[in-house]
């Protein structure tokens, strides 16, 4: 799992706290230093961003049904929501409003990256 941030202060905080929670994460300050083919889950903090840095990653990883599961957290949802044309997305993230606790981002992933149940079998 990769959270991006260019806040030291979140990286500091959330990345030890998945890790004692069990997840695989890494912590990155730059778009251009992720991985969607070996990621299985962003943490994307996307006011640290501009629009346009984030829209290739955010474009990759929602257009694809099965690729690997975001969370989008940010001080405004419903304007990510029409910024990235999330709506409109196969593989829709969980966006969260900011400021967000580590067990928020915890649940929202646990909650993304659980299986699939097939509808016929309760």
């Amino acid at each position: 799992m990769t959270v991006l941030s260019t806040n030291a202060e979140i990286l500091d905080g959330l990345v030890p706290y998945l890790r004692v929670a069990g997840m695989n994460v890494v912590g990155l300050t730059a778009v251009g230093d992720t991985q969607t083919r070996v990621t299985h889950a962003f943490v994307v903090f996307a006011d640290d961003f501009a629009v346009e840095e984030l829209r290739p990653l955010v474009d990759e990883v929602t257009e694809d049904p099965r690729g690997p599961s975001m969370v989008i957290v940010t001080a405004q949802p419903g304007r990510a929501t029409v910024r990235f044309g999330l709506d409109r997305r196969s593989n829709r993230p969980v966006t969260l409003g900011r400021p967000v606790c580590g067990f928020t981002v915890l649940n929202a992933l646990r909650h993304r990256m659980e299986p699939r149940h097939n509808d016929e079998h309760p």
